[in-house]
């Protein structure tokens, strides 16, 4: 998809940061599912969420659900460690 766009029809177009981005991601929910019930076994996250930063990364996690830091707070306390001691912004 148009990483300056986003399925909703939020615009990203023109938000950026200079900063490193990580998106940690379960599975997504398959299109036929977006307006049905909410089912947190999957991620609302859109897909293409890190590729819309300039210095994005993403991380699909296909074991965990909508719930990633609680099911694996020292995965995604590692993940924050990572960023914190980067430091400085990338641009």
């Amino acid at each position: 998809g148009d990483p300056a766009c986003a399925p909703s029809g939020a615009t990203l177009r023109g938000r950026s940061s200079p900063y490193p981005v990580t998106v940690l991601r379960a599975r997504p929910r398959p299109p036929d599912e977006e307006r049905g019930e909410l089912d947190f076994s999957k991620s609302p996250t859109w897909p293409e969420l890190a590729a819309a930063f300039p210095n994005g990364r993403d991380v699909y996690l296909p074991h965990l659900t909508h719930f990633i830091p609680m099911q694996a707070p020292v995965l995604v306390a590692a993940h924050i460690r990572v960023l914190v001691a980067s430091g400085k912004p990338t641009a």
